[in-house]
């Protein structure tokens, strides 16, 4: 008996060893990535292309919203975090702090968007007054700008995205806001809101836009600005913006070399299949 439970003893003590010894390395090639919906698809479809690039690595992929990956990364709880806004001054301070490094991963374009019966009702501009108007409720009917005789339905995003934050300060500046009607929780959740809706009015990157869920231009003093890769590229429309990774000082060679790959021009056709621009364009042939 004493003899075999010396012999369990020293199993359990090299299975111990062995498990010390494999965690580093498991956790070496474990790459969290968190923050933005919008940044989110392009991630996932890098991540799969890069381990599948890199057999032993592996890449976990989650959302949350710009502000949620940037406190998961600032807390050590994320390695990569993704941003579709620009920080705010505390949190650049942290980062800085920090040594967090920053990489341009793409452009990208919000738009103001409607259903196909709002659209084709006559909608297809609007000022930036007018939306201010809509989302006040002083403007409540889209019958009031053209449109059908319907009550209008403001659909916003959760505050701390990348999304809401981009929106928000282009309409309202520092002052107060005021708040939609609907809340979603990601830019998939609004589009399939907007496509089921004959009344809602949202805001989405353009790249989510499609034959159902329409782009409005912007109705200026000097003119009609369409949200288009040319207008985003040239400064023109106000919505742009960068997507942005953020990579903490202490991570790992896989956490580096991936927001590496996700910059690069190897990933340009993932970037631009889900929907976004590179940061050049395209040389003509």
């Amino acid at each position: 008996m004493r003899r075999r439970g010396l012999v369990m003893m020293l199993a359990g003590l090299m299975l111990a060893g062995l498990m010390a010894w494999h965690a580093p390395a498991a956790r070496a090639q474990a790459v969290r990535v968190a923050g933005s919906t919008t940044v989110r698809p392009f991630a996932q479809a890098a991540a799969e292309a890069y381990q599948r690039a890199h057999p032993g690595a592996m890449v976990l992929v989650t959302g949350g919203g710009s502000g949620e990956g940037l406190r998961r990364l600032l807390a050590g709880e994320a390695d990569v975090a993704m941003a579709s806004r620009p920080v705010t001054q505390a949190e650049r301070k942290k980062l800085a702090a920090m040594g967090a490094t920053r990489r341009v991963v793409g452009l990208d374009g919000l738009a103001v968007a409607v259903s196909d019966e709002v659209f084709h009702a006559g909608v297809h501009a609007l000022s930036r007054a007018r939306i201010r108007d809509i989302w006040r409720g002083r403007v409540t009917n889209w019958k009031q700008v053209g449109g059908p005789d319907r009550r209008i339905l403001t659909v916003g995003r959760i505050l701390g995205s990348g999304t809401w934050g981009v929106f928000t300060q282009w309409l309202w500046g520092d002052g107060e806001h005021a708040r939609p009607m609907v809340v979603m929780e990601s830019n998939l959740f609004t589009r399939n809101l907007l496509t089921a809706s004959d009344q809602a009015i949202g805001y989405l990157p353009l790249g989510w836009t499609n034959e159902h869920v329409h782009a409005l231009a912007l109705a200026t003093r000097d003119g009609v600005i369409h949200p288009t890769a040319e207008s985003i590229r040239a400064g023109r429309w106000p919505m742009a913006r960068k997507l942005v990774l953020w990579v903490r000082p202490d991570a790992s060679a896989a956490a580096r070399d991936f927001a590496e790959f996700m910059a690069s021009e190897a990933a340009r056709p993932l970037l631009e299949q889900a929907g976004y621009l590179p940061l050049k364009a395209p040389s003509s042939p």
